[in-house]
């Protein structure tokens, strides 16, 4: 189901609407610590695979089935003992929150891009849906997330907001959408592969993956509503605004990071930028919560919803290579910076470096 007025083609077959067969994914089940769960596609049928795997010293890792322990000094078991009970403790008030709304939160400037044959839609926001077939999909142009912002935000934070780059607006927007709505948020140009179903189930409230070993995940957000560590960020970014921060990082990974741990540890033991060890062990703790599903993300090879064999060691080419032939069975063409070129969007951290260029196109 699509909101926002407009019609989407999908695959018919799973087959199609896979990019690759994504075998032994490697994610810990949330509900069963102590197991690995995978999806594996034999004939155009998914099945779920599990398999026991002895934990010891901590799953920092959990990448292909790899588990990559940890050593910890006197001091710092003391810390991780002591950032154990806030965690269990905090984490378990999540436990009261609604189910996950099965709603898809997507923004563009163009609501019909999804509409298009760009390799990068085809193996996203596409897949996404022909895997989901129960979620709905609501895209929201830079106009609708002024809306959204204007009418969430008093008069003051809107005015605070209303002139910056629309990056700064939908990193506010998600927080908002989550908040008020929850249900899943992901940047326009990430991958999937794997349904839903395979990452969550009935008792999951919250997904916190993280960005490799830096700080957790903020391109993609998934929540029950009314989520109070959404409504901390929300607060920190609204702060940052006021007392004049200017850095983008600063009101967005970082203020996400700090409200993730305020929640998780205590108020006065959020962290603003964190030690590779440290998101390590918070997701290592994270993994142990039936509430929570967590995942160190690898961006291209491995994310939240996606899973490519390591057959090509370059990753922005593994994941070319993958989706090529399913994606060309689709009529697909171009690559992600066709999607930015043809859009007239400049990538926020000007990946392709022809920002400069945009406006003449």
């Amino acid at each position: 189901t699509v909101k926002s007025g407009f019609s989407i083609e999908v695959p018919q077959t799973q087959e199609e609407a896979l990019i690759v067969s994504a075998q032994s994914v490697g994610r810990t089940n949330p509900s069963n610590f102590g197991m690995l769960a995978g999806i594996r596609v034999d004939g155009g049928k998914e099945t779920i695979e599990s398999s026991p795997q002895v934990f010891k010293g901590g799953l920092i890792g959990n990448k292909k089935g790899q588990v990559n322990m940890i050593s910890l000094t006197q001091s710092e078991k003391a810390l991780d003992d002591e950032w154990g009970a806030n965690v269990v403790a905090n984490l378990a008030k999540l436990s009261t929150l609604a189910p996950i709304p099965k709603r898809f939160h997507l923004t563009w400037k163009d609501k019909s891009v999804v509409n298009t044959n760009l390799t990068v839609i085809l193996n996203g926001v596409r897949n996404l849906v022909e895997l989901n077939p129960d979620w709905t999909l609501e895209i929201s142009d830079d106009s609708d997330v002024d809306e959204y912002l204007k009418e969430k935000l008093g008069k003051d934070d809107w005015e605070r907001i209303q002139s910056c780059h629309v990056v700064e607006k939908t990193d506010l927007w998600r927080l908002l959408k989550m908040f008020h709505e929850g249900g899943y948020y992901q940047d326009l140009d990430r991958p999937v592969n794997i349904p839903m179903s395979a990452v969550i189930n009935d008792n999951i409230k919250m997904a916190l993956p993280t960005h490799f070993d830096f700080n957790f995940a903020q391109d993609v957000m998934l929540s029950a509503p009314s989520n109070p560590i959404f409504e901390e960020a929300i607060k920190i970014n609204l702060e940052r605004r006021k007392t004049g921060a200017y850095d983008i990082l600063r009101k967005g990974p970082y203020a996400y990071l700090l409200a993730v741990t305020n929640f998780l540890l205590a108020p006065d033991k959020g962290i603003d930028k964190a030690k590779a060890v440290e998101i390590q062990r918070l997701r290592n703790l994270l993994q142990k919560s039936q509430y929570v599903v967590t995942m160190k993300e690898n961006v291209d090879e491995e994310n939240l919803l996606l899973n490519v064999p390591e057959y090509n060691k370059d990753r922005r080419q593994k994941l070319e290579a993958a989706g090529h032939a399913i994606a060309q069975k689709r009529g697909g063409r171009g690559t992600e910076k066709d999607l930015y070129r043809e859009s007239r969007v400049k990538h926020w951290a000007d990946r392709y470096g022809d920002n400069r260029n945009i406006e003449q196109l």
